[in-house]
């Protein structure tokens, strides 16, 4: 047996059971697809890791309410991502350029 939904602990011979931070990341001891898949510890949901499945499993980032999404799938992500490298490389052009007036002066 191990801790129920929204709820984990450090091993299984503990009998401290700890209410996880994000309650849907902690899916007990049980996947409940007939028992396969279980911990005296407790299992993390999809993207979720660690203690107290606090942090994010590799391939997945916390967005901005601290839930774990997929990074690849995420078009988001992306479209800021690209967003912000073309901004980078706009400054580092308008101030190379402002540079080079200056020094042509």
């Amino acid at each position: 047996m191990g801790p129920k939904r929204g709820y984990w602990r450090e091993n299984p011979a503990s009998s401290n059971f700890i209410r996880c931070p994000n309650q849907d990341a902690c899916i007990g001891y049980t996947t409940g697809d007939y028992d396969e898949f279980m911990s005296a510890t407790g299992l993390c949901a999809e993207g979720y890791d660690g203690k107290l499945c606090f942090q994010c499993a590799e391939g997945f980032a916390k967005d901005k309410n601290s839930n774990c999404i997929d990074c690849d799938n995420n078009v988001k992500y992306w479209v800021l991502t690209g967003f912000a490298i073309a901004i980078a490389i706009g400054m580092f052009y308008y101030f190379a350029r402002k540079n080079i007036k200056e020094m042509n002066s």
